[in-house]
């Protein structure tokens, strides 16, 4: 067996953040952290050194772990879904500052996922008819189970980015995505080849999952609508040049994140 010490020396080697660690040890083994760094002494249980080694191979924590913490929500994750990220919460973070005195009737997390986002909405507009879509059922069941155990009410649909709501002509205020946009021959972290990755790669150049969207925004989003998208930094420019041909009638804003990346963009829908 191994004790608290040698397994936080362990963890932090292999590169696991003290937030992880922290997690593990009040979710996973049921030891007060706080008493650790105060120089108490534990002995692990016997899962502690598997864990170990399904980490030291890149398996995310957060999939020992079944759950994140995310904008004030326990959020359950699968290896069918994306862990949700710092990044996607800035988004949400942004939504919230941007939209205090805006009246939104209607919104659609588009590759919802966990939900994370779609849920984050209905807290931000708690008056608002959320919509969440994916085009994985399990993704889609993920989001479910997440909305209930929130206690929060959101309506759920397997689409292939916006063709559900073009046939059924449902038309929404706010959108909100996070889409796959890792070019196909990128080199990923270890970590990411655990994850769905459906969910992470947008094509030989990272922009197919924006050319879908794009195709069928305008006629999902009402006059004077808004739609906010998680980017690749590096990709960013590329994505707005594709949106000045694609989108004539709105108008883009590059919003950088807490690194100084140019993260998000806003579109906006403008009347002529």
């Amino acid at each position: 067996m191994i004790n608290s010490n040698n397994f936080i020396e362990k963890l932090t080697e292999i590169g696991i953040s003290q937030a992880e660690i922290k997690d593990l040890f009040t979710y996973r083994y049921n030891i007060d952290y706080n008493q650790v760094l105060t120089g108490r002494l534990y002995m692990m249980p016997e899962k502690a050194e598997m864990d170990i080694e399904v980490l030291k191979r890149g398996y995310p924590s957060a999939y020992i772990l079944g759950f994140v913490n995310f904008f004030g929500m326990k959020i359950n994750v699968t290896n069918k879904v994306l862990i949700p990220r710092p990044e996607t919460e800035e988004l949400v973070t942004i939504i919230m500052e941007q939209n205090k005195r805006t009246l939104v009737n209607t919104a659609l997390d588009l590759c919802t996922g966990s939900g994370c986002i779609a849920l984050s909405l209905k807290k931000i507009f708690p008056h608002a008819k959320v919509y969440a879509s994916d085009i994985s059922p399990y993704a889609i069941q993920v989001a479910q189970n997440n909305a209930e155990e929130n206690k929060l009410e959101i309506y759920l649909a397997i689409s292939n980015y916006l063709e559900y709501f073009v046939k059924q002509n449902i038309k929404v205020d706010y959108i909100a995505c996070n889409p796959p946009y890792i070019p196909n021959n990128a080199t990923l972290d270890k970590s990411l080849s655990y994850e769905p990755q459906i969910a992470l790669f947008g094509g030989p150049d990272g922009l197919d999952a924006y050319r879908m969207i794009f195709k069928d925004l305008d006629t999902v989003l009402i006059d004077h609508g808004v739609a906010i998208f998680e980017v690749e930094s590096t990709l960013a420019q590329d994505i707005v040049l594709l949106a000045k041909e694609s989108l004539p009638r709105f108008s883009s804003e590059i919003i950088k994140d807490m690194s100084g990346k140019e993260r998000f963009i806003k579109f906006s829908k403008n009347v002529l």
